[in-house]
């Protein structure tokens, strides 16, 4: 049973990036259904989620950066703090502080990306519209 479901608020009104943001998501519930996998089993779920995280922040960074996104900086410095802190969870996985730490993982991807697009990436929705992306 998902722990988070997508809807329209969430939207930024373009197609690939809420596309995006719908498959993180499922693998967000997919991780959070797991939970109570083998340690090997979740630190696979988890490897992907991390894995998908950079290639969307890229993603998204590389389309602000093509249209000449003014905000770019400063949207980019939020997936560089982002980014620290999920390399600290994968560093914690490598360790034997794993307890309790899978839940830690999804409770905080869940409340970062509900925050993060709510906040910073409907900031740059209508300046990419007024370039022809959504």
């Amino acid at each position: 049973m998902p722990i988070f479901k997508w809807d329209n608020s969430l939207s930024v009104n373009v197609k690939a990036l809420d596309e995006q943001h719908r498959k993180w998501i499922d693998l967000v519930n997919d991780a959070h259904d797991n939970i109570s996998a083998d340690i090997d089993k979740m630190k696979n779920f988890i490897d992907l989620i991390i894995e998908y995280i950079h290639f969307h922040l890229k993603y998204e960074e590389n389309l602000l950066l093509e249209n000449g996104y003014p905000d770019f900086e400063k949207h980019k410095e939020n997936h560089n703090i982002f980014e620290k802190k999920v390399n600290e969870f994968r560093e914690r996985l490598k360790s034997s502080a794993y307890n309790g730490l899978p839940l830690e993982i999804v409770r905080f991807q869940i409340t970062w990306l509900i925050d993060h697009i709510k906040k910073n990436d409907k900031e740059y929705s209508s300046f990419l519209n007024s370039k022809g992306i959504f």
